[in-house]
């Protein structure tokens, strides 16, 4: 057994930094820290270890027994006091008898004095994410602002004809610098001394995507990527980033690990997004008892993940205060909520009788001018509609086939419809907000400026009936729920609760089926742009075949009888 203090080492740098610096694979590592007696590393390496020990317990003095994490990274990073022009991490890996990683041949000059930049700070990068937001990563802008490279870097930042659009103002505090806005919904100041900083964080985080341990080559081909969509941007070309989407509610079948859907993909959650779900205060779980006595367990924390890629684009400039925010500068983050969207409304779609819910635990969006990569969360405790579902092969591609037809038909004008669905089923509490709710996608797909009433009820009639009498009775029972709606709307005296808390499912329920009609049977209405001319069509075309309301494709459900929560 290795040391206590040695022992504490290898607590605060985790065994990737360490394996790294020392040249030892993990694996003997480990060996090392098990049974120090019976696995010796090699005299030079055992040596710096040693020194590395001693330089921990300093720092843990100096720290006042707080962790060294921070300190680690910024050590790591740093070049050594002597003036030799490497870092630390660095030289302690060739002196221990391992190599660093080459600089790719043929770049531009950015290019090649950044990813120098990035693999001096790789060995600090590996270094373990502390627990502790303030010391995450803390020593990296010390280091960066430090580094003559760093002043070599902006140097040609301001001789290279795209990344010197960047740089429109300049002060005596802070230097050059500028303001942007992204298509991320996110935009600020900058400042040229923490560019390089920007983007060598921004290329960790893509090479994080793929590998909890990124190798150098991953990190270069990050940071690269990285100032390549920062160019495209520059230049008003067609660009894109990665983003990332924490979803909750559902579990895939055993044997089914991802779902491909051309314009995203889902997965399992896995190991590779603890990182950014450590970022969040998403803890516990939701269990489920089927009626079968199957027990079906969800985290808050968000059980799949959705994989894609967003437009990026770059206007140079502040935004006045007094203006909105750009339409150009929002595709980023609706490309996002198109594709929940289109996730969530598929799989109510797909098993309107359970009502299938899913909500959104987290999202990031890798953007290379960010200083922050963090991701954004929702608290799921207090969630409406969230019951764990089991999914089997047959429900997911069910679920794959109604998000895809979604995908292909949705117009911005229903936009409108799906969003007030979502809400209806997942957000709103009270009877009243949910009969809304459900009226209102009623009025987004059929609504018009006169005889409102009797042009939707009349198209939904038209839609979801079987014949002239059943479309008859519709049209009045449609008619009496679109009246209770107004009762609530306009503030009526007296609404019997009863009513108004059945009322508001039967509207949920018939605005489910409206849409499965709409998207599986009649997807030419949505090419109409206005809800008064998709009630014309609908009103002059006649009756359509039609799919029965309790209709799953064919899929067996699973009532749902007890749920609990535990944070297990």
């Amino acid at each position: 057994m290795a040391e206590a203090s040695e022992r504490l080492l290898f607590e605060h740098l985790g065994e990737n930094a360490l394996s790294y610096v020392l040249a030892v694979d993990k694996e003997n590592l480990r060996l090392r820290f098990e049974d120090a007696a019976s696995h010796r590393l090699n005299e030079v390496q055992e040596s710096l270890l040693a020194q590395m020990v001693m330089l921990d317990e300093q720092m843990s003095g100096w720290q006042e027994g707080r962790s060294t994490t921070g300190e680690w990274t910024s050590r790591l990073t740093n070049r050594p006091d002597d003036g030799r022009e490497i870092s630390l991490g660095n030289l302690i890996r060739l002196t221990a008898g391992g190599s660093i990683a080459a600089i790719p041949e043929g770049l531009q000059p950015v290019e090649s004095i950044l990813l120098h930049i990035a693999l001096e700070c790789y060995p600090g990068m590996l270094v373990k994410e502390s627990d502790d937001p303030f010391d995450r990563r803390i020593g990296l802008p010390i280091s960066l602002f430090r580094n003559p490279l760093n002043s070599a870097f902006q140097e040609l930042v301001l001789a290279d004809s795209d990344l010197k659009r960047l740089m429109t103002t300049e002060s005596e505090s802070s230097g050059k610098g500028g303001s942007t806005l992204r298509s991320t919904g996110q935009g600020g100041s900058h400042q040229l001394w923490t560019l390089a900083e920007t983007i060598v964080k921004s290329g960790w985080t893509l090479a994080l995507l793929d590998s909890t341990q990124p190798t150098p080559e991953s990190f270069i081909d990050g940071v690269l990527r990285s100032i390549a969509t920062i160019r495209l941007a520059i230049r008003g070309k067609e660009a894109n980033i990665p983003a990332r989407i924490g979803l909750t509610g559902v579990l895939l079948p055993e044997n089914t690990n991802e779902i491909e859907l051309g314009w995203a993909k889902v997965r399992r959650a896995d190991e590779r997004d603890t990182h950014f779900i450590k970022q969040t205060s998403l803890e516990g779980q939701l269990t489920t008892t089927t009626q079968q006595g199957e027990t079906v367990v969800i985290n808050y924390s968000g059980d799949l993940v959705v994989e894609l890629n967003i437009p990026y684009a770059i206007q140079i400039g502040e935004l006045d205060i007094q203006t909105p925010w750009p339409e150009e500068m929002k595709t980023g983050y609706q490309a996002i909520e198109n594709a929940v969207e289109n996730l969530r409304l598929g799989l109510l779609l797909a098993f309107p009788d359970q009502r299938v819910v899913l909500h959104t635990s987290w999202q990031v969006m890798i953007d290379p001018m960010s200083q922050h990569h963090g991701a954004g969360w929702a608290d799921l405790q207090r969630a409406v509609g969230l019951m764990p579902t089991q999914l089997s092969a047959t429900r997911v591609d069910t679920w794959k086939n109604w998000s895809s037809k979604i995908a292909k038909h949705r117009t911005p004008p229903i936009g409108v419809a799906i969003r007030r669905m979502l809400a209806a089923v997942a957000e709103r509490r009270t009877s009243e907000d949910v009969l809304v709710d459900a009226v209102i996608v009623w009025e987004n797909l059929f609504g018009a400026r006169t005889e409102t009433t009797l042009r939707v009820t009349s198209s939904l009639a038209w839609l979801l009936g079987d014949s002239a009498d059943d479309r008859k009775q519709r049209q009045k029972d449609y008619k009496k729920l679109y009246s209770l709606r107004s009762d609530v709307v306009h503030g009526a005296a007296v609404v019997n609760q009863q009513k108004l808390q059945t009322g508001s499912m039967e509207a949920v329920d018939i605005s489910i089926n409206a849409l499965r009609a709409v998207f599986g049977e009649r997807p030419s209405l949505l090419e109409i742009k206005s809800s008064e001319d998709r009630s014309l069509e609908m009103l002059h075309s006649g009756p359509q075949p039609k799919v029965p309301a309790s209709t799953t494709d064919g899929v067996e459900l699973d009532a749902v009888t007890t749920a609990d929560k535990s944070d297990d």
